[in-house]
């Protein structure tokens, strides 16, 4: 008899994953979302547009998040250093700017100006 013998590759993420949900092999964008805190809508839209940054497998029409995918995202920005913020100038963020001029209210407002001869 042959035994099969699999090397699992320790990984605090999958651990933990494996402890939050036992059994499930995938996650729906729900499930996945507070996680690498985002939201589900967030999640579909950056799939939807292809820049989300985990693999994703389709059931029909379900998309689901496979645990051990999620387990390498949230190692790899374990790993990764964090990002910078962007330069701000002093001078710029103490500006406040009121608000715009809005929609137009009266229907002579509306109508294009007419060219003087």
């Amino acid at each position: 008899m042959s035994t099969i013998t699999t090397t699992a590759v320790a990984s605090p993420s999958l651990a933990l994953l494996r402890e939050m949900f036992p059994a499930r092999l995938a996650l729906s964008f729900a499930e996945a979302a507070p996680l690498i805190n985002t939201t589900a809508g967030a999640m579909r839209n950056r799939h939807a547009a292809g820049r989300l940054p985990i693999r994703v497998k389709r059931l029909g029409r379900r998309v689901l998040i496979p645990v051990v995918a999620l387990a390498e995202y949230l190692d790899q920005q374990g790993n990764a250093p964090p990002p910078r913020p962007a330069p701000t100038s002093p001078d710029r963020a103490r500006v406040r700017r009121g608000p715009g001029p809005g929609r137009p209210r009266k229907a002579a407002d509306m109508r294009p100006a007419k060219a003087e001869e």
